[in-house]
């Protein structure tokens, strides 16, 4: 088996896929809002069609994302939102997310920054609490020598891009150690389940 390597390289991959599939498919982006019914869904289809409507972080749609998320101007379309001088170096490269991957209609990773002093258990919460559904659960974590990775569950996520989240944390503005009471970053990118704790 393969091992995961660093994060960062998958990423690049993806970003490179998701920007070909793009320039092939136009880029087009949908600014229409799914029609609102009064008629009852069936029971079987109605709670799965609202659950994914409902995410907003990983795995949302690219519509839903945009709706959630203010794209930053100042770089490549659909890579960089939520601008906050309080993240990162503060002036230029302060987006809470930044490396967004798009793929099938969906958002399938990015990178995403935390204020100063953010402790991992307080970063894994917030996370579940902001990225991913209710139903999300952390199924299993692992410091390594300069990270620490963890994946991350949820059927309603599953449902929508067939795999499930792959978390890989780190600390300092290159990303190159492992801090746990002081994590600047996290790199999130769909995934089946990988084997526990390669790479980094």
């Amino acid at each position: 088996m393969v091992g995961l390597g660093s994060l960062r390289v998958l990423v690049a991959v993806a970003l490179a896929i998701s920007a070909a599939t793009s320039a092939a498919c136009g880029g087009a982006k949908s600014s229409k809002t799914a029609p609102t019914t009064t008629r009852k869904a069936p029971a079987t289809t109605a709670p799965v069609e609202q659950r994914e409507a409902a995410l907003t972080g990983f795995g949302a749609t690219d519509e839903a994302w945009n709706q959630n998320h203010d794209e930053d101007s100042r770089f490549e379309a659909g890579s960089s939102y939520d601008p906050d001088p309080s993240l990162g170096d503060g002036e230029r490269f302060n987006d809470r997310y930044y490396s967004v991957i798009h793929g099938d209609g969906r958002v399938l990773g990015y990178s995403m920054r935390f204020p100063s002093q953010t402790g991992v258990e307080e970063a894994k919460s917030m996370m579940l609490a902001s990225e991913f559904p209710s139903d999300a659960k952390i199924a299993w974590f692992k410091r390594l020598n300069s990270c620490a990775q963890m994946f991350v569950q949820s059927r309603t996520v599953a449902r929508a891009v067939n795999a499930g989240a792959l978390v890989e944390f780190s600390s300092g503005a290159a990303g190159d150690h492992y801090a746990p009471s002081n994590v600047s970053e996290a790199i999130l990118i769909a995934l089946p389940a990988p084997a526990k704790g390669n790479g980094c």
